[in-house]
């Protein structure tokens, strides 16, 4: 479920100034849901292991 109403999606979109046609926004805004579960799962902390820099011990 998205946390923005249509017509805040719509404000956002007009201040980003893209050039969007009407089908390309309800498309966008259809998906608006699994965009903010992606957001939120990229926010989340990772584990120490999850940066391969910090575990990769070179030959």
């Amino acid at each position: 479920m998205t946390t923005m109403t249509k017509a805040e999606f719509d404000a956002t979109v007009g201040r980003s100034r893209l050039p969007l046609d009407a089908a390309t926004r309800e498309e966008l805004f259809g998906v608006l849901g699994k965009l903010d579960a992606m957001v939120e799962r990229v926010k989340r902390p990772k584990p120490r292991e999850a940066e391969s820099a910090l575990i990769f011990v070179p030959e």
